[in-house]
């Protein structure tokens, strides 16, 4: 297979599960929310209310290159837009693009405070995927830097194989221990130290194919564990002396999920294949749940989510 084949097989597949069983919000606290959410479903970004229902999209015009939403990530009125192996661009409030850069950005998004942003992109050589972290700038899209994951991944002893997708990096993090990447393939947790281009540590633990870890202000680390489970996946709670406790459980997707920290203690979750919300209390109750009408195709099955985050309760 050669390289540019490599990276295109490792697209994400556009349906989720059956579309089968009851759709809607299945359970409410009754309290206000506002939720933005991207997948499968098409090339925008959807925010619903507590009912459910669609307040307001945004999309680009003309649209961006064509290909599965992975995030959208805020960035003041405007939004970050990862669109899976073709493009990242910024769109403002009116639907418009202020730049497009094509190129196989992949999962994630980090504006930082200095007017730049990280981001996750992948490109192939000699038969491996070599994630990449770039440095880009906010107003222009330009990339200022590039820093290949795969050589210091090896350098760092990181247990991954040599060819294929090695790390399939899927998450960017700042923590107390400098930025955190999410490699799903060894299932590990990595923290590097960006300045100096150096890894500084690297765990492991009982997740397994792990998406979206985030930073909780005590520094422990929430992250969707898609295949660690006995069964289905799960959410955990991870602290700095890398002690697992399992936060949610009842989610079913083996590939994509994310978490999104609220300002309560409680956690959004996104279970990506089964096209459902979840909103978690800081005990683990469900307070509110959203199952996906959204479709692909012809309506057999579910649209994949790939993430949803809070709007107005973080």
């Amino acid at each position: 297979m050669s390289d540019a084949a490599l990276l295109e097989s490792l697209g994400y597949a556009e349906a989720a599960a059956p579309s089968t069983g009851a759709t809607g919000v299945t359970v409410s606290d009754g309290r206000p929310r506002a939720i933005r959410v991207v997948g499968a479903f098409g090339p925008e970004a959807r925010t619903i209310d507590a009912s459910g229902t669609i307040v307001s999209v945004l999309r680009a015009e003309p649209p961006l290159p064509e290909g599965l939403w992975r995030s959208a990530t805020p960035l003041g009125d405007d939004l970050l837009v990862v669109v899976e192996g073709r493009a990242l661009a910024r769109l403002n409030p009116n639907n418009t693009a202020q730049w497009v850069q094509r190129g196989a950005f992949h999962h994630e998004v980090l504006p930082q405070s200095d007017g730049t942003a990280l981001a996750l992109d992948r490109t192939a050589a000699a038969g491996a995927v070599h994630d990449r972290v770039l440095t880009l700038d906010l107003e222009t899209g330009a990339t200022l830097a590039i820093l290949d994951l795969l050589p210091l991944a090896r350098a760092a002893g990181l247990p991954i194989a040599t060819v294929g997708d090695p790390l399939h990096a899927n998450a960017l993090e700042w923590t107390t221990s400098g930025l955190l990447i999410s490699l799903r393939q060894p299932s590990a947790l990595w923290w590097i130290d960006l300045g100096t281009a150096k890894s500084t540590r690297w765990t492991t633990g009982a997740w397994a194919a792990q998406h979206d870890p985030r930073s909780l202000p005590n520094g422990d680390i929430v992250l969707f564990d898609n295949r660690g489970a006995p069964s289905g996946s799960r959410v955990l709670r991870v602290d700095a002396d890398g002690r697992e406790r399992v936060w949610a459980t009842g989610f079913d997707s083996p590939w994509c999920g994310a978490v999104d920290p609220l300002e309560d203690g409680g956690v959004l979750v996104t279970d990506g294949v089964a096209g459902r919300i979840v909103d978690v209390g800081p005990d683990g109750t469900v307070r509110w749940a959203f199952a996906s009408p959204w479709t692909t195709g012809n309506g057999a099955s579910r649209a994949l989510l790939t993430e949803a985050r809070a709007v107005l309760l973080r």
